[in-house]
């Protein structure tokens, strides 16, 4: 699970929400787990409060993210999902920080939990 960002103090950033249309094939079960790979090393350094790396992996795994949720095969409520840690993290790479950040990353991690478990 994703823990929050925080700096010493706290910024609004705007960010631009992407949906994206379905282009390559992919297992539902086998995006989901490659999703979730392409969240891991995010997860890890938002352990350890490292703002510099956390923006490094997220500007790494937005594309990554964004290259999943456009396979076929996928339930709309993954690509959704996924879509949404991608825009969570685009925030973040963006300059958002503190708790509300944190959330909406926690938050849509979540939602993409539960798209996979649904699958």
């Amino acid at each position: 699970m994703i823990v929050g960002c925080s700096s010493g103090s706290s910024s609004k950033s705007s960010t631009t929400s992407t949906r994206t249309t379905p282009s390559s094939t992919g297992s539902q079960k086998g995006v989901c787990s490659q999703a979730i790979q392409i969240i891991q090393p995010v997860s890890s350094a938002a352990s350890t409060g490292n703002v510099d790396t956390i923006v490094q992996r997220a500007q790494s795994a937005i594309p990554k993210l964004q290259s999943q949720a456009q396979k076929n095969g996928v339930s709309a409520a993954t690509q959704t999902a996924i879509t949404d840690v991608a825009n969570a993290l685009q925030a973040v790479v963006n300059g958002a920080r503190g708790p509300d950040s944190g959330m909406a990353i926690t938050s849509a991690a979540v939602d993409l939990g539960n798209a996979c478990a649904g699958s």
